[in-house]
């Protein structure tokens, strides 16, 4: 292993020192990397989905303004591959395992392939540390300057392998949360529920007395969300200082005897577990649903517009529900300022790794910042008493896009990416009083929550061959017998075999593993 790990540290150490001073040659000459706009004839191939709302107005996110003004400031020419709609995992695992790699590979590098130091090991991604002082001086800078950020976006061994999706503050951490159809809670003359009691009690109204075939209705994707509103964890948690797996906890039982009732009287959608974007939209505009866990601005500010000719129409928004009032849910789904997806890592196919770290870097600097923000200025946003304010092209867009979808033409702050998020897009992106209430709302009562946040600590590639393969196992195991207790397919009775289960996938190696790794997080 450690054999492995000097040779591709070695390698790209050697693309390194083949360039002279802020060069780098190729087989056309040498490319200055000292400035931008870099003069160059070399074309990066940059593989990446396609955000719902960029796709909503162009097929490649090339024909953007966003890119072709990132192309223009960077000098560099980028050919952009999205896989299909839905099919971005599969697409990536074909695409590792033909070893048919473009030069970028925009993705959820932390978790894949067995971990980070894995994929340096096996010579898909570059080891970007000898590369980051030189040619991501803008990224570096942000680090060194942020060392609590630093340590989340390192392995154990202390490489650097991405260009990370950031946070710049505690807002972008909780967007997605409990919603309300605040015109029948004001019909039923009802106060908004603040425990999971009083919710089951509202929706039990909203199904009787607003005839709501589907009371409490979500997206699949958002699905394991039921258990933060039911104060229980659906995965690894830490725990005063240890990890702990929220399906083996007296919680999550508790939680799937509440959504079997919910299910079987009719309060939670019976098509939870298949219901997309456009069913949820549906239900939430129709009458069939007047709950949700649903985001800020995707799914809030999008059902606002759509009915904001009709007066009748109101949401709000209300905290994550508590157990008993008073007690602070532990499980609210508040992250960190690393969101460990959409994250850039230089494939070792690309022949020219220091211009793609120089040209990704870009977006480090404040240049890069405000574009990708903010996007164009004069265009998409204006300089207000030294504030970014987005223009009407976003805010009321002559086309009759969404802001979302007006947004997604010049920039990519609504959807992430490698680059530093900035909390001052989200306060315009949340446009009405409602959802900027929503952030109020969601982020009330997250202090207990945020001491059980999984962190992105790193694990060795042992660890990762034999984890991957245990919690593949536990995934299955635990997501194929949640559907089936919530809808009563299997009894509750049957709980303490479905831990047997668990625990027969070896669970406790599981947690030996992950407490390894988090001891050597904590001490870094």
């Amino acid at each position: 292993m450690k054999r492995l790990r000097a040779i591709a540290a070695a390698a790209a150490l050697c693309a390194v020192l083949s360039a002279c001073g802020g060069n780098q040659t190729t087989g056309s000459g040498s490319i200055n990397l000292d400035q931008y706009p870099i003069k160059t004839d070399v074309k990066l191939t940059y593989w990446m989905g396609l955000n719902t709302n960029v796709s909503s107005t162009a097929s490649n996110l090339g024909e953007t303004r966003y890119a072709q003004e990132l192309q223009k400031r960077t000098g560099v020419t980028v050919e952009y591959i999205h896989p299909a709609l839905g099919q971005e995992a599969e697409n990536f695992s074909l695409m590792i395992a033909s070893n048919d790699l473009p030069d970028i590979v925009e993705y959820g590098w932390f978790g894949a392939l067995g971990g980070a130091s894995t994929s340096i090991a096996d010579k898909i991604i570059y080891d970007l540390t000898p590369m980051m002082e030189q040619y991501a001086p803008n990224l570096t800078a942000y680090l060194k300057k942020n060392p609590e950020v630093e340590k989340l976006v390192k392995t154990d061994l202390g490489e650097y392998y991405t260009f990370p999706n950031l946070r710049s503050g505690d807002k972008l951490t909780l967007t997605t949360g409990p919603i309300l159809r605040k015109d029948w809670l004001d019909e039923l003359n009802a106060e908004a529920p603040a425990t999971i009691d009083e919710w089951e009690a509202l929706l039990r109204r909203f199904r009787d007395e607003k005839g709501a075939t589907a009371p409490f209705a979500i997206n699949k994707v958002n699905k394991s969300l039921l258990f933060s509103m039911m104060n229980a964890a659906y995965d690894f948690y830490v725990d005063n200082g240890q990890m702990k797996y929220g399906p083996a906890e007296p919680d999550f039982k508790e939680a799937l005897v509440t959504l079997n009732r919910w299910f079987s009287e009719g309060l939670l959608d019976n098509n939870y577990a298949m219901t997309d974007t456009n069913l949820l939209d549906s239900n939430m505009l129709s009458g069939k649903s007047g709950a949700t866990l649903g985001g800020g601005g995707g799914d809030m500010g999008k059902w606002l517009e759509t009915k904001a000719g009709d007066p009748s129409y109101s949401l709000m928004a209300v905290p994550y529900p508590e157990k008993t009032k008073g007690v602070q849910n532990r499980y609210i789904p508040v992250g960190i300022r690393y969101a460990a997806w959409n994250c850039a890592s230089i494939t070792t196919a690309c022949k020219y790794p220091e211009l793609a770290c120089k040209y990704l870097d870009y977006s480090y600097g404040e240049e890069g910042h405000m574009l990708n923000n903010f996007g164009i200025e004069g265009v998409s946003y204006t300089m207000v008493d030294g504030q970014p304010v987005y223009t009407d092209e976003i805010k009321k867009n002559p086309e009759g896009l969404t802001t979302g979808q007006a947004m997604g033409k010049y920039m990519r702050s609504n959807y992430g990416g490698p680059f530093v998020q900035d909390e001052r897009y989200l306060e315009q992106y949340y446009t009405r009083d409602e959802q900027k209430a929503a952030l109020e709302a969601w982020h009330s009562n997250t202090a207990e929550a945020k001491k059980t946040v999984y962190p992105t600590m790193s694990h060795t590639m042992e660890e990762n061959a034999e984890l991957s393969t245990i919690q593949s196992e536990l995934q299955k195991c635990r997501d194929e017998n949640t559907a089936a207790f919530i809808s009563g397919i299997r009894p509750i009775s049957e709980y303490e075999d479905f831990l047997a289960e668990l625990n027969n996938l070896k669970l406790a190696r599981a947690l030996e593993i992950e407490n390894a790794a988090l001891a050597r997080y904590n001490n870094q």
